[in-house]
């Protein structure tokens, strides 16, 4: 029991240093250019906090100024060795169709780690102390376990957001936990604050989300090749 509370504060830990290394990352980026949407590095235009430039979210960019992209590295190393403001000429696909599209890059600001500090780094934070405090108030308890894999995936998604669509050091990291959310609330929904009567009967079946999600890894995260753009 004591050995599972040990490896609990180490993951808190372990926890907080990605979350000093991705603040560092979100603050060196300020005065950096970048391409004016938020891209994933598996080249899917991301939803939500960052601009798009005009561009739809999951649109896949395929083309940028008439090469092929493999990775979303490609376009952040084009647009920081080009002047800020430089217009890129991107190919796309929309759901089933190509679209074409000319987007200039843009300076990071202060204020854009402003944003970060309070939408991302803060409620990161917030997440990791909430798993501190039950881990500390009621340790040795699979109800806790539970709770903390909880918020340490949420945790990632907002510390990592800013990073997965620009630095891409912690990536993997991001989409696995993305992907694991789903399994992880559904598996605490039926778990707690007591067993539901399915759980009872088939103590299983509360491992069937997480099978779902590590389908999802693999395309996600990239080990699984888009389609050709072909």
């Amino acid at each position: 029991m004591r050995r599972r509370q040990i490896v609990g504060w180490a993951l808190l830990g372990l926890a907080c240093l990605i979350a000093a290394v991705s603040l560092r990352d979100a603050w060196n980026l300020t005065g950096r250019p970048y391409a004016g949407f938020g891209v994933l590095e598996n080249l899917i235009v991301g939803v939500g906090g960052l601009e798009r430039g005009g561009l739809d979210p999951f649109d896949l960019v395929r083309v940028m100024d008439g090469r092929v992209l493999t990775s979303g590295r490609e376009i952040q190393a084009a647009v920081r060795s080009s002047p800020p403001g430089t217009t890129f000429h991107y190919i796309l696909n929309r759901g089933s169709r190509l679209v074409e599209a000319d987007v200039p890059s843009v300076v990071r600001t202060v204020r854009d780690f402003e944003r970060y500090l309070l939408e991302g780094f803060a409620t990161a934070i917030l997440f990791l102390a909430l798993g501190a405090f039950v881990l500390w108030l009621k340790p040795g308890v699979p109800e806790t376990r539970l709770f903390l894999v909880f918020c340490l995936t949420w945790f990632c998604i907002p510390a990592l957001y800013l990073d997965a669509h620009s630095t891409y050091r912690f990536s993997p990291l991001f989409l696995t936990a993305v992907a694991l959310v789903p399994a992880v609330s559904i598996h605490l929904a039926l778990t707690f604050p007591q067993r539901r009567g399915i759980v009872r009967r088939h103590p299983s079946v509360v491992w069937l989300p997480y099978g779902l999600s590590a389908l999802i890894v693999p395309p996600l995260v990239g080990w699984v090749p888009p389609a050709s753009p072909d």
